[in-house]
């Protein structure tokens, strides 16, 4: 149940989050550090999807 709740908060705030007018005079780069950072999640994932596989 708490993931559940924790899941569904989640995705109101990205969604709530990514919202931007439809032309920013500022748009926000995301490269290089967004990149790194997913990569650094996917590791961190399949470090602990083989470990829990594991045992």
């Amino acid at each position: 149940m708490k993931r559940t709740y924790f899941l569904l908060s989640f995705l109101f705030v990205a969604v709530w989050v990514a919202a931007q007018p439809n032309n920013p005079t500022n748009p926000v780069p995301l490269d290089g550090g967004l990149s790194l950072l997913v990569a650094g999640g996917a590791a961190l994932g399949y470090k602990v999807f083989k470990k829990n596989r594991e045992q």
